[in-house]
C-alpha cells in the first residue's frame, strides 16, 4: 500500500443539470438513497469530482459525452470524475472513473481517485474506522475488474493508504 498526499475537499458541484447532461442521466439519479451525498471535488494528490450515483444500475448506465466532459473538467480544474454508488453487495462502493481530458475515457483502476473517495466518505460519515481495510470495486462495467483497498490512518491528521489488484 502507498500513502497518498494530504487529503483535501474542494468545491461542491451543485449544478445537477450540467452533470446530468454530461453523463446522459436524469438528475434525480445523482446522490444517494440513504445519505445526503453531493458531488464534490476531492484530492489525495490529484483533484477529481466525486459523483454519487443512487443505484448500481444507474452507475452502469452512465454514458458520458467525453468531449464535453473533457471541457467541463478543464474549466473546473479537475482531472476527471469519479462516479460511485454505495448500492453494492461487495465492498464499500462500486466506481467508474472518467478522465477524458488526459485521453482516458474510462479507467479500470485509479489509485488517487479511490484515496480521495475514501476521504470524501470519511468526511461524510460513511467510513469512520482507522487502520481498517476498505474494499472498492472498479472496472466491472468495462470487463476489467479491479479491487482497490484503502485504509484511513492517523486519526489526529487523517491520511489515506491505497493498494489492491487490477
Amino acid at each position: 500500500m502507498i500513502e497518498q498526499a494530504k487529503p483535501q475537499l474542494g468545491k461542491i458541484f451543485d449544478d445537477y443539470d450540467s452533470l446530468s447532461n454530461l453523463f446522459k442521466i436524469d438528475k434525480s439519479q445523482i446522490g444517494d438513497i440513504y445519505v445526503n451525498l453531493v458531488p464534490q471535488a476531492a484530492s489525495t494528490g490529484l483533484w477529481d469530482i466525486m459523483l454519487p450515483i443512487k443505484t448500481k444500475d444507474d452507475l452502469y448506465a452512465l454514458n458520458p459525452d467525453f468531449k464535453a466532459l473533457a471541457e467541463y473538467t478543464k474549466i473546473n480544474k479537475v482531472g476527471g470524475v469519479h462516479a460511485f454508488t454505495l448500492d453494492t453487495k461487495e465492498g464499500i462502493a462500486e466506481r467508474r472513473n472518467f478522465c477524458p481530458i488526459y485521453g482516458i475515457d474510462e479507467e479500470a483502476a485509479t489509485v488517487t481517485s479511490n484515496g480521495a473517495l475514501t476521504y470524501y466518505l470519511f468526511h461524510n460519515h460513511i467510513l469512520n474506522k482507522f487502520d481498517q481495510e476498505y474494499s472498492f470495486l472498479q472496472g466491472h462495467s468495462m470487463g476489467r475488474s479491479s479491487n482497490i483497498i484503502t485504509k484511513l490512518i492517523n486519526k489526529n491528521n487523517p491520511r489515506v493508504m491505497v493498494g489492491g489488484q487490477a
